[in-house]
């Protein structure tokens, strides 16, 4: 995800995909580089939590 949108920076991506005038929900839902980077960050973020405190993390997909 990293290397397709060249940097880390979710909040900077959202900005780039509204400059583009991608629609704010679209873009929410999976259309959006922004988004997918923040989620993908937080997943990363509580599979880490979860290694150190042994706990199972649960993904769902609606």
């Amino acid at each position: 995800m990293v290397e397709e949108i060249g940097h880390q920076d979710w909040r900077r991506a959202t900005a780039d995909d509204e400059k583009a005038g991608l629609d704010p929900v679209k873009a929410k839902w999976g259309q959006g580089n922004g988004w997918r980077l923040y989620c993908v960050t937080d997943l990363i973020a509580a599979c880490k939590t979860a290694v150190t405190e042994h706990q199972e993390v649960v993904v769902v997909l609606c």
